[in-house]
């Protein structure tokens, strides 16, 4: 029936039938072709740009290893051709989990890890992104550290203008949040201690500090004299004094 069809479709009959309705006919694609300005392009070139500039980055990303379907591009075969560049250790990515027992394809890149920032960006620049190992191309770029695409994305927004106001002149930064104020012990937590904290105010001459003290001191010690001997009067002779007691002392 195919080949009758076929035939009629050739030869104009079929009662005008357009051959687009067979199903052998393949179908034309819908992959949306790629422009010349992508924004993906643009996110990875500051991506880059921001790992170019960390120094706390020390790891360079080596794509292709995909196109090693032998499996030849094992981890000595790496340091033997990266380790005059300066690579100390390769990394690779952990293996997927096949339920059905298969062998799990290999990893298409892997990690180049460097002793400084310094190294792995010389060895970028000398490669210029690219490395043949065993007759298989390799591509080099930044790894991406934590936290890096959202520190490029806010690098990147701060390289536009800042805003205006209507009547013209640019929006101020916000300002710094306030410092966060410790707060006072309270007095439950303060119960097993035996030390006062003093502040005398900066406008104090220094020249008075042991006056402003002794009088603090003998403040404090008469306190707690007086929250001993709770009513007690003050020239009875069973009050208790700190003369009698060395637990009401207070030193400086």
């Amino acid at each position: 029936r195919i080949a009758q069809e076929d035939a009629a479709t050739i030869g104009g009959g079929g009662g005008g039938h357009d051959g687009g309705a067979y199903r052998w006919r393949q179908r034309p694609t819908r992959k949306r072709p790629r422009g010349d300005h992508d924004d993906g392009d643009d996110d990875d070139a500051a991506k880059q740009a921001f790992e170019e500039d960390n120094p706390d980055n020390r790891s360079l990303f080596l794509h292709g290893l995909h196109r090693d379907p032998g499996r030849t591009l094992t981890t000595d075969v790496l340091m033997d051709a990266f380790r005059p560049f300066g690579c100390v250790a390769v990394r690779f990515p952990k293996p997927r989990t096949n339920p059905m027992g298969h062998l799990p394809p290999p990893p298409s890149f892997a990690f180049l890890d460097f002793t400084s920032h310094e190294e792995a960006s010389r060895c970028l620049a000398d490669l210029k992104g690219e490395a043949v190992v065993r007759n298989i191309m390799l591509t080099l770029k930044w790894s991406s550290s934590p936290n890096g695409a959202k520190r490029s994305h806010n690098h990147h927004a701060y390289t536009h203008p800042p805003p205006f106001l209507a009547g013209g002149g640019a929006i101020p930064p916000p300002p710094p949040p306030p410092p966060k104020r410790r707060n006072r012990i309270t007095e439950a937590e303060a119960a097993d201690s035996t030390t006062l904290f003093l502040r005398l105010p900066p406008s104090l001459d220094s020249s008075s500090y042991p006056k402003e003290l002794e009088t603090m001191r003998i403040l404090a010690q008469s306190t707690m004299e007086d929250e001993l001997n709770t009513g007690m009067p003050t020239d009875s002779d069973e009050r208790i004094t700190a003369e009698d007691e060395p637990a009401l002392r207070v030193t400086v």
